[in-house]
């Protein structure tokens, strides 16, 4: 990223959490619609660039939306390898989530 993209997107996300409030924002980057488009903002690929996101979101006053990546680095954190253990958090997280929504459309 080029440091006006970092520029461009501070004030947007900053304007953005002022007039939706961080809760809304939240909700709106977790939705389904937007999770593809924003996927590359919170990326969770490798180590380094959960870190940046991380610390990026972080600097501008607006960590809390960069939870499950903390998550994902706690939990790759313990493993040696940082791309292979991210990888695996992901498949795992992944599999655990599709059980999830199968158990949820058995019990309706």
């Amino acid at each position: 990223t080029t440091s006006s993209s970092r520029i461009f997107i501070k004030v947007i996300f900053q304007e953005l959490s002022e007039n939706w409030g961080i809760k809304k924002l939240l909700e709106r980057l977790k939705s389904p619609e937007m999770e593809q488009n924003v996927a590359g903002l919170f990326p969770a690929d490798t180590s380094k660039n959960v870190r940046f996101a991380v610390n990026f979101f972080t600097a501008i006053g607006l960590g809390v939306l960069t939870e499950d990546l903390r998550k994902i680095l706690a939990k790759a954190g313990n493993r040696p390898g940082g791309q292979q253990a991210l990888e695996e958090v992901e498949s795992t997280e992944a599999s655990s989530s599709d059980s999830d929504s199968s158990e949820s459309s058995d019990s309706s």
